[in-house]
Order: structure tokens, then sequence, then C-alpha cells
């Protein structure tokens, strides 16, 4: 069997092409000194306070591409006005009324009078929701933890990893529409702005997930007169860094794989109330409190829990072995769990 190419190999073998050359070959009139800049904003988006993060781009952004899976013309239509300033995200709320998140209305905050082209770059609804397929995947931990009789660790991590490639699969998926979706709508912002065609250069402001950052490769590969900004960089999940290198091609180690089980197995731990008030805490504290343990004694841990007649009170189980391991409590503030880590990594 042929080795699998990591994403740079497979990029490396297509022929780049000037986005430039594609909409003069597509009829757009574009000039000679046509240039495109763009800012590729990665960050979480659970909170409303999450899209405070882009909210200087948007300001000079002349389009914006928007993360937004499952997404219909409706929605398209919303985020439009909300730009223009004809609807405000309060309005928006109540036309979007089904997934109205926190985070989306914090985007739709900070879109609001830019008068920026909106346009979601992702996957659209289709005949089967693969919104639905994402939340069964991200539902597998309470599979795993409901199950009877107990699943072995080796069964349990194979089944929540099988669950994950799953998901890689889908932000593939989504990756390769975004790529091969962006020069067409560059286009329709040009066709339907004449005025963008006279900005030097034309800004555009990409917003996704932490995952993504395989995306960002796609397109300025795919077109290298795409000029992009250096990303920030932010602190990830194990999940997430699981995923970037499923997106990448990259085999994740056997160390990550048992990682990244054990920190959603610990995050089954994790009050929900915790989640709604800071996603950065509740990422600190499932990544570190991982490594503030060794993998030997993660897995001593899932063993006594098997083998327990209260196989439902995991939360109760971790949160008890976790305080004998001298590891914080989820509820402690962001600030402290950094210290507490720094400490921790100190001593090593």
């Amino acid at each position: 069997m042929a080795e699998r190419l990591t994403l740079r190999e497979e990029l490396a073998q297509r022929h780049p092409v000037l986005l430039k050359d594609w909409l003069r070959n597509e009829g757009v009139p574009i000039g000679d000194d046509f240039s495109c800049e763009m800012e590729f904003n990665l960050g979480r988006h659970s909170l409303r306070k999450d899209a405070r993060r882009f909210r200087e781009y948007s300001k000079e952004a002349d389009i914006i591409f928007s993360e937004r899976l499952d997404w219909t013309p409706l929605q398209t239509d919303v985020y439009q006005q909300v730009s223009a300033g004809t609807l405000d995200a309060v309005g928006a709320g109540k036309t979007i009324t089904s997934d109205y998140s926190k985070f989306q209305q914090g985007e739709l905050e900070q879109i609001f009078e830019t008068g920026a082209s909106i346009y979601h770059l992702d996957l659209p609804l289709g005949e089967e929701s693969v919104a639905l397929q994402k939340d069964i995947i991200d539902k597998i931990m309470e599979h795993i933890l409901l199950h009877e009789p107990p699943l072995s660790l080796e069964e349990a991590q194979k089944t929540f990893l099988n669950n994950l490639d799953k998901d890689a699969t889908l932000h593939t998926a989504r990756e390769e529409h975004a790529a091969a979706e962006f020069r067409s709508l560059v286009k329709k912002a040009l066709t339907e702005r004449p005025e963008l065609l006279n900005r030097k250069p034309l800004r555009i402001l990409v917003i996704y997930g932490l995952a993504h950052t395989s995306l960002k490769h796609r397109i300025t590969t795919t077109y290298p007169d795409v000029l992009a900004r250096p990303s920030t960089e932010y602190s990830t999940s194990y999940r997430e860094e699981y995923l970037q290198n499923r997106l990448w091609g990259i085999e994740p180690t056997e160390e990550l794989e048992k990682k990244v089980f054990f920190e959603a197995w610990a995050a089954s731990s994790v009050p929900k109330r915790l989640l709604s008030v800071s996603q950065d805490a509740a990422r600190i504290w499932g990544r570190n409190v991982v490594d503030a343990l060794s993998i030997q004694e993660w897995q001593r841990m899932y063993g006594s829990w098997m083998e327990g007649s209260d196989r439902g009170g995991v939360t109760k189980f971790i949160k008890h072995k976790l305080k004998e391991a001298g590891v914080p409590d989820s509820h402690t503030g962001a600030m402290k769990l950094k210290k507490w880590y720094k400490q921790q990594t100190d001593k090593k």
C-alpha cells in the first residue's frame, strides 16, 4: 500500500494558480496592480466574547468569510443585512431562530455596519445534516461512559479515536470545499460590488476555529498571490492538536492518541457551567490535567474506574482521584491554573 501523503506533499504536486489570472479568465476587469491580502483569524467560537478577537480586522475587511457548518442562503442574507446596517444582531437572532449561538451573536455584533461582503465558507446544508453527524461524534464519550459491560481501555480508546477520525474526515471535507469555493466567492464579491476592483489591496478576513491551521495553507498554496498575514498562535486542547495532525495528513503519535482520550475522559467531570463561563479555563484544565499525571497513572485510574461498582459516577471518581494527585479543581480560575501548571513543569 502506498504511503499516504501529507497535505504539504499533496499540494506540492498540484499546479498553483494566480488568483488574478483566474479572475481575468473569468472576465473580471481587474488591473495589473490587483493584490489580495488575507487575515486568517483562528480562534475559539463558543462564547460571545470569543468574537472580539477580530473586531479590528472586521472594520478594514472588504470581504469576510465566516465558518458556518450547514449554512443556508437565509443565514448568509441575514449576515449581509447586518453588515449593511439594515439589521442588528438582536434582529438577526429573531430571524435565525435555530442554532443561534452566543458566538454567532458576538460575530454579528462585530460585523455590524462594516459594509463588508459576507459569505459562509463552509459546507452548506444538505439532505443529511453534517452538523447532526458531528453532534453524534461529539457525544461518543457519553456512550463510552454508559456502556455495559464497561469497555476495556483498549476498546474505549479505539471507539473514541474512530469517532474522532470521522470528525477529522468531516473537517477535511469542509476545508476542501472552502478552498475550492474561495475564488468563486471572491469573484462574486467583485462582481456584486465593482468598487472593490479599486481596492489595493483587497482585504479578506477569514474567521475559523482553532483546528483549521491547514485551511490557510490550502488557500495560499493554491493561490500564491494571496498574501496572508502571520496568524496568531493559540494554545490548543489535545483534541484540536489531534485534529490538526489529521488535517495536515500527519499520523498522530501513540502518546497523543492516549492523551486525547484521557483529556476527553477527564473533561467529563468538568461542570457545564465552567464551559459556559470560560472556554479558556476548560481547555487549560483539560490539557494540563492530562500532563499532570503519567500515562501509566491514567491507565491505572481507568482500570480502577472500570472495575468499580459505581461506573455512572465517573465525575465524582475522577475529581476524587485528581484531588489525591494534587490537581486543582476544575472551578479554579484560568490564571491560577496556568500558575499551577508552570509549577508542575518547573519541577520536571
